[in-house]
């Protein structure tokens, strides 16, 4: 589980999403989500926790060897190979 937070430009709070990588290796799976959530140099992905093989594949469906957004509690429908 990730946190990928974007700076906002003129002030303000900064943009948060929450991304999931069923990704074995963390720095692996930091590079992927940091390549398709676009991130900028504005942008931190952070390392947030581990989540189990089975929650990843059977409560938010993410097949191994990709990531996906999951937006304010719900699936936003990006799911990506890695």
């Amino acid at each position: 589980m990730l946190l990928v937070r974007t700076a906002r430009t003129g002030g303000g709070d900064d943009m948060r999403e929450i991304w999931f990588a069923h990704v074995r290796d963390q720095k692996h799976a930091v590079r992927a989500v940091a390549a398709i959530a676009g991130a900028g140099q504005d942008t931190k992905v952070t390392v947030l926790g581990t989540v189990r093989h089975a929650v990843l594949i059977d409560q938010l469906g993410v097949p191994e060897g990709e990531v996906k957004s999951f937006d304010h509690g719900g699936r936003t429908g990006l799911s990506r190979s890695c």
